[in-house]
């Protein structure tokens, strides 16, 4: 994963993100919510970045393009948060970021410099639950003894890549003897 140039901002700004959910109305006219996630969404951090060399914007600019837009996700290098004197509460542990939208440049031509605006938001940890996973399995047994079964099964791990990680999940399921029912 790549990690984004080490820069000091000249300003930051940080927006909390939001815990999914749904609200259901009923028909009181009251308000019902439901999570619908284990994690915090749409955290976003502005950054400035003032009177930079054109190499210091090309490196930004680099980065942008090896990301492929908001496409991979990369981590954010301690510089960015330096003076901060609680960083941890801005960057959750497992959680990296992308771009919300491509850099912003200014061209001050008479300084040869640059200054360079971008806005970032943070994806949750690869593993987290975000509104749900489903897998139906189905099963038939051949006999009509009674039910007393362990069954497992496993999602081998693929090829890794920072395009498509790989994944290693075990499900177990133990079926228990108990009146029988049609479906």
């Amino acid at each position: 994963m790549a990690t984004f140039p080490t820069l000091h901002p000249s300003s930051r700004t940080f927006t909390p993100g939001r815990h999914p959910h749904s609200e259901i109305p009923t028909l009181k006219g009251l308000q019902s919510r439901v999570r619908t996630s284990n994690v915090i969404l749409d955290q976003q951090l502005r950054l400035s970045f003032l009177g930079l060399t054109e190499s210091e914007m090309l490196s930004v600019r680099s980065h942008y393009v090896g990301q492929r837009g908001r496409f991979l996700s990369f981590t954010i290098p301690d510089s960015l948060l330096s003076g901060m004197t609680t960083p941890a509460y801005f960057t959750p542990a497992g959680y990296s970021w992308i771009y919300a939208n491509a850099p912003q440049v200014e061209d001050i031509p008479c300084a040869q410099r640059y200054n360079v605006s971008v806005e970032l938001v943070t994806v949750p940890p690869e593993g987290a639950n975000i509104n749900g996973a489903e897998f139906t399995i189905r099963v038939t047994l051949a006999t009509v003894t009674p039910l007393a079964q362990t069954i497992t099964i496993s999602f081998a791990a693929g090829a890794t890549s920072v395009e498509s990680p790989g994944f290693d999940l075990t499900i177990t399921a133990s079926l228990a003897a108990g009146a029988a029912s049609g479906a």
